[in-house]
């Protein structure tokens, strides 16, 4: 390291550290004196000389700080206590060590100086060990500051985020309590139209039109009280993991209208007007009734917040490469700080028992669920209280190349035969279901519980395809696939990958890794099938080698 003076007007870079070591301004006049001290520490410290006290204060002023200033007490024009006085006026220089260097070793100088704000002082007469003790001293010690201020600092963010953690916490409880309340007032108010008027009829003094009004309000309670019970359990089957799909090809428009249709009278009821445009073929790979249910949700949400004489807008069409169904309505609108939340499960804008809507506020974030579970997302907008607002979600559209074929019966029995397929599972109750499934099918099965076992398989029997789970210990799904293709070469072998991973980085690394088709849990053996059909009838061409 080539060491140089830095003068007042010298606006030369130069590096507070260098590797590990830390860094010492020497500020003195006197060359040969400045280059004494700069050889006692360099050994050990890098080490910046400086002409004067204005350049340590340009450099200062630039950032850049070293780990102890050496100061000598005498110089021409910045003395060295206008220097101690200013940088302990600044924030960032408060806490720098200052070692005075005097010639004089003067006590009015040497308090002078501890006034002043330095740290220490050592004579030009000193010993190099001397010199070397006491800046080693300043320097441990500001290294053990700046350390006990990192922990300070890193104590404190824990502190924060604990905080933040607890207050989630409580709001949870808080909110899962509210609506524990909600869940028995919502079960309880139906029961007691229905043992009222029970009770009514049992009694024999009712007329016949009266009769038929207690039947009507029996019916209707019963039915809300066990549309409360199927979003309850709904909801416990999506968090358990537990609510499977069964999915189809369909046109979106017939589950929206039939959505749209079952509500209007509702609609009517309550003097609020549904506008629709639907447009027809717009084909989802779903589940109808769930498809549905989110539709029926949304409308019904709508009707529920939206006064007499507005309207409701339901549209579906086609945006990019979605499907999207946009609900917009004239109602009460949402508190902007409350929209991120109004999928949450347990959160209701209103909460209070002076409330004027009921229900559980379980609605939208079934909508929520039941769209994640098509590999859609939803969203909400609203310009405020007064203004409105406006759901969607948006689900992946399936194009022509995906639908399985029209000749194609569903769940035919047979539709494996004649393939000799390899299933790879660690987990055996899945392994056995796809054996069981596939050998019903038709198909001839091998499986193998490790990616291990699967390339011991494959070194005597080549088959027409795999299905390979994709979470496995040791080599997982992505380094079996890449195995096999270098083992087999030639051999193309179509692969399908199972995973409980939908997001569509998961989808791009299974093909990336060598599979054709990328089909996630829980699994539709229905679809499966279909899938594995397709391959082997139109196997994809190996991917060119490069």
């Amino acid at each position: 390291m080539v060491h140089r003076r830095v003068g007042k007007n010298d606006a030369a870079h130069v590096s507070m550290t260098e590797g590990a070591r830390p860094t010492v301004w020497v500020a003195e006049d006197v060359t040969i004196e400045a280059e004494a001290v700069r050889r006692t520490l360099s050994a050990t410290y890098h080490v910046v000389l400086f002409s004067d006290g204005a350049g340590v204060l340009e450099r200062a002023a630039t950032g850049e700080l070293p780990d102890l200033l050496v100061l000598d007490w005498h110089m021409p024009g910045v003395q060295g206590i206008e220097v101690c006085r200013f940088l302990r006026t600044q924030e960032a220089t408060l806490g720098l060590p200052i070692l005075v260097f005097t010639s004089t070793g003067d006590e009015q100088d040497m308090l002078e100086a501890l006034t002043a704000g330095a740290d220490d002082w050592v004579g030009k007469q000193a010993s190099a060990a001397e010199l070397l003790a006491r800046v080693a001293t300043l320097v441990r010690a500001k290294q053990l500051r700046d350390r006990a201020e990192r922990a300070e600092r890193e104590i404190a963010t824990l502190l924060v985020r604990e905080r933040e953690a607890r207050a989630e916490a409580e709001a949870a409880n808080r909110a899962k309590d509210v609506f524990l309340a909600m869940v028995s007032h919502e079960l309880r108010t139906p029961l007691n139209a229905i043992l009222g008027w029970s009770r009514l009829l049992r009694s024999g003094t009712l007329d016949t039109t009266r009769s038929e009004r207690a039947l009507d309000t029996i019916e209707r309670n019963a039915r809300a009280q066990a549309r409360i019970v199927d979003d309850l359990l709904d909801l416990s089957r999506v968090i358990a993991g537990k609510l499977r799909l069964e999915r189809v090809t369909l046109d979106a428009a017939d589950e929206v209208e039939q959505a749209i249709e079952s509500l209007r009278p509702a609609a009517a009821a309550k003097g609020v007007v549904i506008e629709q445009r639907v447009d027809r073929g717009l084909m989802i790979w779903g589940d109808p009734a769930r498809v549905q249910q989110v539709a029926w949700n949304l409308v019904s949400n709508a009707i529920k917040f939206t006064p007499a004489g507005r309207r409701i807008e339901v549209t579906l069409a086609q945006e990019c490469n979605d499907v999207c169904l946009r609900v917009r309505d004239e109602g009460i609108g949402i508190d902007p700080a409350l929209v991120p939340h109004v999928f949450d499960r347990f959160r209701q804008a209103d909460s209070t028992t002076t409330r004027e809507q009921g229900g559980l506020g379980l609605g939208l974030a079934i909508v929520r669920q039941l769209t994640e579970l098509h590999g859609g997302r939803v969203q909400a907008f609203s310009a405020g209280p007064g203004h409105g607002a406006t759901f969607e979600i948006h689900l992946p559209a399936h194009t022509m190349h995906e639908r399985p074929d029209a000749t194609e019966v569903p769940r035919v029995r047979d539709d494996a035969r004649g393939l000799h397929l390899l299933v790879v599972d660690d987990d055996p109750d899945g392994l056995e279901l796809l054996r069981v499934a596939l050998e019903r099918a038709g198909a001839s099965v091998q499986t193998a519980s490790s990616a291990a076992a699967a390339l011991a398989l494959l070194e005597t029997s080549v088959p027409d395809l795999m299905v390979s789970d994709v979470s496995m210990p040791n080599l997982d799904g992505y380094g079996l696939m890449r195995a096999v293709r270098a083992r087999l070469g030639a051999k193309w072998v179509p692969a399908i990958a199972l995973t409980a991973h939908a997001r569509d980085e998961d989808r791009w690394e299974a093909l990336a890794a060598g599979f054709q088709v990328h089909v996630p849990k829980p699994l539709d053996i229905d679809e499966l099938l279909s899938v594995i059909r397709r391959l082997v009838r139109r196997p994809e061409a190996p991917p060119p080698e490069r």
